[in-house]
């Protein structure tokens, strides 16, 4: 996906983005110093502003740079001035709005995880008239990957999740709408 196609998704379908990881080399470097860390956190939010999608530079995603979760420090300050939100993936996810909106929980959506075992988040989720926040890295038409999902098991959980009386929402409505249900 490039800027052009991120910025039509986000303009006319109300998609939402936010910072992962400026660079590939940093993103998976779990040794990485806290300053570099900072540095690329910096090259995000400048990154999404000068491209049309400065919404997104308030909001940041753990990578496993940064861990999860993420303990006191220069990064969790560093993250604390710049962004509004931060979804990190450990500990059970969100089963109601998020209490604190810089350790926002969710469901990562792996290949191996499949279409029931989603379903079992959505039903404990909507049992507790909650919400469950689901990352997706990729949506590809066919021929998922590790962290990519075909349209077809998308298709499937949302339409799961519409049975349940859960309807889909961005992070931003979901957070400006902490009552809602969602998926």
């Amino acid at each position: 996906m490039n800027a052009d196609t991120a910025r039509f998704l986000a303009d006319k379908h109300g998609w939402s983005f936010g910072c992962h990881a400026y660079a590939k080399a940093l993103h998976d470097n779990t040794s990485a110093a806290p300053e570099q860390i900072i540095s690329d956190m910096d090259q995000q939010r400048a990154w999404m502003v000068q491209n049309g999608l400065g919404r997104g530079a308030r909001h940041f995603a753990l990578s496993p740079a940064t861990s999860s979760p993420i303990a006191e420090g220069p990064v969790m300050s560093a993250i604390r001035e710049r962004f509004e939100t931060c979804r990190v993936n450990s500990g059970y996810y969100e089963t109601s709005s998020g209490m604190d909106p810089l350790r926002l929980r969710s469901v990562l959506y792996l290949s191996s995880l499949g279409l029931s075992t989603m379903q079992t988040h959505i039903d404990r989720t909507a049992g507790l008239g909650g919400a469950l926040i689901m990352t997706i890295h990729d949506v590809v038409a066919s021929g998922a990957t590790a962290t990519a999902i075909d349209t077809a098991t998308l298709t499937g959980i949302l339409d799961y999740a519409a049975s349940k009386n859960m309807r889909f929402m961005t992070r931003d409505q979901l957070w400006a709408s902490p009552l809602e249900q969602a998926v």
